[in-house]
């Protein structure tokens, strides 16, 4: 093999992933409106369909009977008072359905927050760490645990930008189950 039959084999084999990494950089701002549109991603053995997610979700909330009172007496706090107006959450959720994912997550680690203050449970530790305190105390089921669990998994798949597009009615339906695993 004499050095330009050398030459001409590595031009050959790398030429399509050059012209494939300079078409993404040409159209890299095409390609980003396109994988913003994504509700489904697949990468090797990592898959994510939010519709689906949240569909399963939804339907272990209800095998298992959700919602029940959190809290019985009015005196302790609820998780119910702590969410943002169903009005504002909705105007929010039509235009940046995203956004309103994130919304409502801090309205509910901050109703989880004063619940763990009002049971003496040290509440300056993740969220995660935070229900796992709350099961202790038995004020949550270990599958209304397991639900939490999904939902934060499905928020950050959401919020640390993997590309899916949310619809409104995506939305609605996380702050429901969110309002009800909680």
């Amino acid at each position: 093999m004499d050095w330009l039959t050398f030459i001409a084999a590595i031009v050959k084999s790398v030429i399509w992933p050059i012209v494939i990494i300079s078409l993404i950089f040409i159209l890299r701002k095409e390609v980003i409106l396109l994988l913003q549109g994504l509700t489904h991603i697949k990468f090797k053995d990592v898959e994510i369909d939010f519709d689906k997610q949240i569909h399963k979700i939804k339907d272990d909330a209800d095998k298992i009977g959700l919602p029940k009172p959190l809290i019985e007496t009015e005196l302790k706090p609820t998780i119910a008072n702590e969410i943002l107006p169903y009005e504002i959450f909705i105007k929010i959720a039509k235009y940046l359905p995203e956004c309103s994912i994130l919304i409502t997550w801090i309205d509910i680690e901050n109703a989880l927050k004063k619940l763990a203050r009002y049971y003496s449970i040290p509440d300056n530790q993740p969220d995660t760490s935070l229900i796992v305190d709350l099961f202790n105390k038995d004020l949550f089921s270990s599958p209304e645990m397991r639900i939490y669990h999904e939902l934060s998994y499905l928020r950050n798949e959401i919020i640390h930008g993997k590309g899916m597009k949310l619809t409104f009615e995506n939305a609605k339906e996380f702050r429901e189950l969110a309002i009800k695993a909680c």
